[in-house]
């Protein structure tokens, strides 16, 4: 429900991308404080918060006034925190400290298959409703926590840590050691794959359309999942390793079963207007809240250049949790072909190992729309 070159929610048209990512890149640390990006300006840990989103089948049919579409979309979620000690660690080694104290690693993966109905109606010459169900077939659910480790490099690389791996995925098992070790050395039995969870989700929209003005307003997945039981693996472990094949999973041990869980999604509220200031030229607003693991919110403006049916051009700015924010996109209509593509936030600043480290909440779209 994004359409990328008309700065609107668009919650109750049918015009969806393809293919879709929203990426946050951040600088903060623990899950606690993560409202806080710096300390006196000092980077302290690497926050990347990736949403796919790949419509695999879509299609809609119009009756009257009321339209009625049907998707099967696959949605991937993926978080990470990644301390700044581990970056020093892995480049400077003992050249610079002998003892890193690395707190609150994680990584957590929501990865699901929906089938999505929706339906909306055009009240009167202005007003639009609509809205849509997701029935949700949950595929795997997996989180990593390190609350803590400390490694030493004086002399063979001393490791004491902690930490839990929980893993929700049908009748996929974690591959062990005989001994009962994470074993990732091991082929995956991806045919033990399956549906690990179920789950439901709405979204609820409205728009106002006159000559000049477009005014609408979204509600985005509201819904949970709920997930059968699954494993968990503990790690507990202090002592030397070789650092030429150290495998931090290796310090993991499958200890118990998970229990199953209710795992809500991360609902999205969107407003925005659009006016149209001359027949090519339009102007919008558009705010975006999100809640759930992650939050963020997002405030924007743009202009979009409209010289012919065909083509499309647009520019944005706005701020955000991560701080400003410049944005393009590009609309191609050929035939019975539409190609699209934008992006909310471009990447300016890369270390040298192409790690992006301009803080930002970036959402890339690109689509190809036939139409029958």
């Amino acid at each position: 429900l994004h359409v990328p070159v008309e700065f609107h929610p668009g919650a109750v048209h049918v015009h969806h991308a393809l293919f879709g990512h929203a990426v946050n890149i951040g600088r903060r640390c623990g899950h606690d404080d993560h409202d806080i990006l710096f300390t006196h300006g000092e980077f302290l840990c690497l926050f990347i918060d990736l949403n796919a989103a790949v419509n695999v089948l879509s299609f809609g049919t119009r009756k009257d006034n009321k339209f009625y579409t049907f998707e099967l979309n696959v949605r991937s979620d993926v978080s990470t925190d990644i301390p700044k000690d581990i970056f020093s660690l892995l480049k400077l080694g003992g050249t610079r400290d002998d003892r890193y104290v690395i707190k609150n690693t994680a990584l957590n993966t929501t990865n699901y298959v929906e089938l999505v109905g929706g339906y909306s109606n055009q009240l009167d010459n202005n007003w639009r409703l609509g809205g849509r169900v997701h029935l949700i077939a949950g595929i795997a659910d997996a989180s990593i926590t390190v609350p803590e480790a400390i490694a030493d490099v004086s002399g063979d690389l001393a490791i004491d840590a902690s930490g839990t791996i929980n893993l929700h995925a049908g009748k996929l098992k974690l591959p062990t050691t005989p001994d009962g070790y994470v074993d990732l050395d091991k082929d995956i039995k991806l045919n033990q794959l399956g549906i690990g969870g179920f789950g439901a989700a709405a979204d609820f929209g409205a728009a106002y359309r006159s000559d000049k003005w477009i005014v609408d307003l979204s509600v985005l997945d509201l819904g949970a999942i709920y997930w059968s039981q699954g494993n968990v693996a503990e790690a507990n472990y202090s002592g030397t390793v070789s650092i030429d094949d150290f495998d931090p999973a290796t310090l993991f041990k499958v200890t118990d079963t998970a229990d199953s869980k209710m795992l809500g999604l991360s609902p999205r509220i969107n407003a925005g207007a659009r006016y149209r200031i001359f027949p090519a030229l339009s102007a919008g607003v558009l705010g975006t809240v999100r809640a759930g693991r992650y939050s963020w919110y997002e405030t924007r403006a743009g202009l979009t250049y409209t010289p012919g049916s065909f083509f499309s051009i647009a520019a944005t700015g706005g701020v955000n949790s991560y701080g400003p924010c410049f944005g393009a996109a590009l609309n191609l209509n050929v035939a019975c072909f539409n190609l699209y593509l934008g992006t909310d936030s471009i990447m300016t600043s890369f270390s040298p190992q192409l790690i992006p480290i301009n803080k930002m909440h970036t959402r890339l779209t690109a689509g190809l729309v036939v139409s029958l």
